[in-house]
């Protein structure tokens, strides 16, 4: 099956082992492995398997993340996670936006300069630039 994980729980059973509490397109799962757990965060796509205990719990048997197609356009940064990027590029994009506020009059020039602006902050500010020696 296929979801997006929308939240993550770590807890701890009455014998004292540590579980997870997996939500995954509003359905509960537990997760009695940490690599069923740990790797991922909410907003995440996942591919998983469960299966039902005879009590009816539902546990997480497998869970890979699903690698987004428009992620490969983006620069790898194992350091920030995808919550994190998306907040960097928010902020870059609002300082060219002001930095360009009442420039040109034709909007489709204007946004285009916006777009090309935030992303050199971006790659300034993650560090991508060839020629970040010089600044």
């Amino acid at each position: 099956m296929r979801g997006t994980i929308e939240g993550i729980v770590e807890r701890t059973s009455r014998s004292g082992r540590r579980y997870w509490l997996v939500t995954i397109d509003g359905d509960r799962f537990y997760a009695w492995e940490p690599n069923h757990a740990r790797p991922f965060s909410s907003g995440e796509m996942v591919e998983y398997e469960w299966k039902e205990s005879s009590k009816g719990y539902r546990s997480i048997a497998n869970m890979e993340r699903i690698v987004d197609d428009s992620d490969a356009n983006e620069p790898s940064h194992p350091q920030i996670d995808r919550r994190d990027m998306r907040i960097v590029r928010m902020s870059c994009l609002r300082s060219a936006a002001e930095v360009l506020q009442g420039y040109g009059r034709d909007g489709v020039e204007v946004d285009e300069t916006v777009l090309d602006m935030a992303r050199e902050f971006e790659r300034y500010i993650l560090g991508d630039r060839e020629d970040d020696a010089n600044f």
